[in-house]
């Protein structure tokens, strides 16, 4: 088992590993996130690269947990916006089977007037 002291420690070959790790783990979060809004998520992508490019081989401990928290929170904001803009579309959807299904049913209701009004008023002649 990997110990995060030791991966924290001065040893310059733990740090590379845990470099690379981080950056590995922040690039697949701005890669496999839900896409949302386009807008929204070129946001996000761009701030998911900002941090994955602020980690550099003199960075402290304390400012790789500062990076991850902000790709956190920046994962989070995400999420939120996508769940909102997921959600209005759903609304939009069921509204508009709902206009679709009272005109269907218009229609029907006056197709059926016009097929029994037509056949009622042919045998009263």
């Amino acid at each position: 088992m990997i110990s995060i002291k030791k991966l924290l420690a001065k040893d310059t070959e733990a740090e590379h590993v845990l470099m690379h790790v981080v950056r590995i783990l922040i690039e697949g979060i701005g890669q496999h996130a839900a896409a949302g809004r386009a807008e929204d998520f070129a946001r996000f992508r761009k701030s998911i690269q900002e941090a994955a490019d602020a980690l550099v081989e003199n960075i402290s401990p304390a400012e790789i947990l500062v990076k991850a928290g902000s790709v956190l929170n920046a994962l989070e904001d995400h999420n939120r916006r996508s769940t909102r803009h997921h959600q209005l579309q759903t609304a939009e959807l069921q509204n508009m089977v709902k206009m679709l299904t009272g005109t269907v049913s218009a229609v029907s209701a006056a197709s059926n007037d016009n097929i029994y009004g037509h056949s009622a008023k042919s045998k009263g002649k």
